[in-house]
């Protein structure tokens, strides 16, 4: 059974297979063998010497081996299979041979173990074998054509698709069946026809030259399939054609990644070319390789000049460092891009000043290439920016000059007007003719028109030219209503009108001398354009989220129209009134100036930071509001001095009650005051005195700091009740040195008033730290007669007539 089986196995291989004795004698073989040895028939293989059908060098060779197969002790280490030249057909051909040998076990009659081999040849001679291989060749030879993932097609002499792949078919977008007895040229593009009919013209003509190019296949929906396609013609033995094998390979992105290159390439090109700033492409040792035309405009010089140049050669000796700090900068790689400014010479010595931004450009594998410089001239811009340099140098000189000259003109035109305005008073108050008193009266306006007039044009040249800095700090707006109030109480008495206010007892956080700026333009506005039985109120409401105040100035004026509203914050604007009179609607007669009150209300919110609003209905009146910021810090109102005035006047006001006439707390202080003044200007010495004795008091004047102390030194100076003392005293000295040295003689803070004419807001505030509210010239009489009410009445309300503050 076991012999069967093994007998239908060997002869269904197409291996040669024999098994022999020791001897070499063959048991048996199968049908393969037989053909191999040239016996026909496997039955009379057996009992065959199998050495002895074979060439003696082979019989020799294969005896050996199947020797040491057979001995246990080399059968081990003994290769199974072996490579070798031998004859492979009766003719003697000899090709490659494996040979295969296996020591087996045999059962015998009577059973007795026998040793045998068994044989098994493979060689391309035998035809069975050759068949199997062609198989397994043409096998082989359509996996790799269906399973290619590049498109594959065999072609027919006459050029029609007789095979494709699945590859191909998912490329052309059409199916097999599509494809299969039609021409290639049916889904190529028309353009491409040539180049494959006269390829497959020479091969059939005998030329053995592979096809091989680009050509544009179309698809169903008309998209350009681009692909590289490679086709060889086969032969016959005869040497005639077979067929045509090609292979397609999808190249559309390739071939639009370098479409979209060469486009880049060109329009570098038009950009490099037309560009209206310097470009070039420099190597690494500084030649230049291309240049484009503007920078040949710039440095003066044609293309072939310039290539013949390194950058050296253009550039002005001075900067030669630019280029070698940007190279060893780009180099190392600390920046992408260097960018400078420099100098290039031209062939006539002219000197161009340039931007330059230089980049490193690399190749393929990451290698410094070349350097792409991009020159712009800014010689234009650099001149223009030189001359602005100075121009703004010139107009600081100007300015600085302007300040110091404002300085000067506000100190040399207010002192003889101060003297002026008291002289005028001191007449007024000794006349009593009323001819002449209505005279001194009309002198006395026009004097105070002169003076706003003139403090509003230099209030107005200090804002322009950024001499007033604000000082913002807390501070108590009670206290500023009422001396407000005060100060513009007697005003609207005089005018006819009811004025009436509200003290809030809010703190603010701001200058209270700029805010007072607002405040009594707004005042003073309000009081001018309301008529005779009017009413103007002054108060001030907290808004709903307590971080603001808002302060209010009502009037019943005329008001003022929607279009107008905006534009009386302009200098010089006055709003037209039903006659044509120039005023804020129906302006009564004693309405006029040169309405810059809301120009300098307008400059001075800005630099403060505030808001400032109106509100008017045409016929009932206006309201103006400026909101301000609440101080959040939890300072207590009184405990809030107030500061110096730089633009106008900011007294410390102790009374907290209801406005009473000056002339009522005048009269309120019965018995003579010792007031002392210190003034340079003699005019205004005299003037002071003047009205000083004319309201009763008893006056002593100096001249300077020095004659002060030399009246302390020798005891014949009195103790004084108040100290009126101009800012600016001879030697450098000031009115601030004459009060300390005045208060530390009689250790006591004597009450002390500062007169002056100074813009100097560095030098008010200085006088503000020291305790000593400022008065500006021109002051008014009834100014300085507020003042000294408060003042001395303050100090008589004293224990035993002597103020308890400390001595500063």
């Amino acid at each position: 059974m076991q012999g069967v089986e093994l007998d239908r196995a060997w002869n269904l291989s197409p291996q040669a297979v024999v098994l022999l004795d020791q001897n070499g004698i063959i048991v048996c073989g199968n049908t393969a063998a037989a053909e191999r040895l040239g016996v026909g028939d496997a039955y009379r293989l057996v009992g065959v010497d199998y050495f002895a059908r074979l060439p003696p060098a082979l019989a020799a060779e294969r005896r050996a081996r199947m020797v040491a197969v057979l001995n246990p002790a080399t059968s081990e280490a003994m290769p199974r299979a072996v490579i070798e030249t031998a004859p492979v057909s009766a003719d003697g051909t000899c090709g490659l041979v494996r040979c295969t040998m296996v020591p087996i076990g045999l059962p015998a009659e009577p059973p007795v173990a026998l040793d045998a081999v068994l044989a098994v040849f493979e060689d391309a001679g035998v035809a069975a074998q050759g068949t199997v291989g062609e198989r397994r060749s043409e096998s082989r030879f359509r996996n790799a054509f269906d399973q290619a993932p590049y498109g594959m097609a065999l072609l027919d002499m006459s050029g029609r698709w007789r095979r494709v792949n699945r590859a191909l078919t998912l490329m052309l977008g059409r199916s097999a069946d599509d494809l299969m007895g039609h021409s290639p040229l049916s889904v190529t593009h028309s353009d491409d026809w040539p180049a494959m009919t006269a390829w497959l013209d020479r091969a059939v003509a005998g030329d053995t030259v592979p096809y091989d190019g680009e050509q544009r296949f179309l698809k169903p929906d008309g998209t350009v399939l681009w692909a590289r396609m490679t086709a060889a013609l086969t032969r016959g033995p005869d040497g005639a054609p077979l067929e045509i094998v090609a292979q397609v390979a999808d190249v559309t992105r390739r071939h639009a990644a370098e479409h979209a290159l060469r486009a880049s390439e060109s329009r570098f090109r038009e950009t490099f070319a037309a560009a209206p700033h310097g470009i070039a492409m420099v190597s690494l040792d500084g030649n230049f390789l291309e240049v484009n035309g503007a920078l040949c405009t710039i440095l003066g010089r044609d293309e072939r000049a310039m290539l013949s140049l390194d950058m050296a050669a253009v550039s002005h000796p001075e900067d030669h460092n630019v280029e070698l700090e940007a190279a060893r900068r780009l180099l190392a790689g600390d920046v992408r891009v260097f960018t400078a400014e420099k100098r290039y010479l031209r062939p006539e010595g002219q000197v161009v000043r340039a931007r330059v931004s230089l980049a490193l450009a690399r190749d393929g594998e990451g290698r410094p290439h070349h350097f792409i410089a991009h020159v712009q001239d800014v010689t234009r811009q650099v001149e223009a920016e030189e001359r602005l340099h100075d121009a703004i140098a010139a107009a600081e000189q100007a300015l600085l000059a302007k300040t110091r000259f404002l300085a000067a003109a506000s100190h040399d035109l207010r002192q003889p007007l101060q003297a002026l305005n008291l002289f005028v008073s001191v007449l007024s108050g000794r006349e009593t003719d009323p001819f002449k008193c209505d005279v001194l009266g009309k002198i006395e306006s026009a004097l105070g028109a002169l003076a706003d007039l003139m403090n509003t044009l230099l209030d107005i040249s200090r804002l322009e030219g950024g001499a007033v800095l604000p000082d913002q700090r807390p501070f108590a707006i009670g206290r500023l209503v009422r001396r407000l109030a005060d100060e513009f109480g007697p005003v609207a008495d005089a005018s006819g009108l009811t004025f009436r206010f509200v003290a809030p007892s809010a703190t603010l956080y701001s200058d209270p001398a700029l805010l007072e700026v607002i405040l009594r333009n707004l005042i003073g506005n309000a009081l001018k354009y309301t008529p005779a039985g009017g009413r103007v109120l002054l108060g001030a409401r907290r808004q709903p989220d307590g971080c603001m105040l808002r302060i209010d100035i009502v009037d019943t004026g005329a008001g003022i129209p929607a279009d107008q509203r905006q534009l009386i914050f302009e200098d010089f604007h006055q709003v037209a009134g039903d006659d044509g009179a120039a005023g804020r609607g129906a302006a009564p007669a004693r309405a006029g100036g040169l309405g810059l009150g809301l120009g300098i209300v307008s400059r001075v919110a800005r630099l403060l930071g505030v808001t400032v609003t109106v509100e008017s209905v045409p016929g009932h009146g206006s309201r103006f509001s400026v909101l301000v910021p609440c101080h959040m810090g939890g300072v207590r109102p009184d405990a809030v001095a107030d500061g110096p005035v730089e633009m106008g006047p900011v007294e410390d006001d102790a009374n907290a009650g209801d406005r009473v006439s000056v002339t009522d707390r005048w009269d309120s202080l019965r018995g003579r005051a010792h007031l002392v003044v210190v003034d340079d200007d003699p005019a205004i010495r005299e003037s002071l005195t003047l009205l000083l004795e004319g309201w009763g008091h008893r006056v002593s004047v100096f001249a300077g700091l020095s004659d002060l102390t030399e009246a302390l030194l020798t005891q014949t100076l009195a103790h004084p009740d108040v100290m009126l003392v101009d800012f600016r005293l001879p030697s450098g000295r000031t009115g601030v040195e004459a009060v300390a040295l005045t208060r530390g003689h009689f250790r006591e803070p004597i009450p002390a008033v500062l007169l002056t004419g100074d813009l100097d807001g560095q030098h008010l505030r200085d006088a503000g730290r020291g305790g000593l509210p400022v008065l500006r010239k021109p002051v008014r009489p009834d100014q300085l007669r507020l003042r000294l009410v408060d003042l001395i009445g303050a100090r008589r309300r004293a224990p035993d007539g002597r103020t308890r503050a400390p001595v500063r």
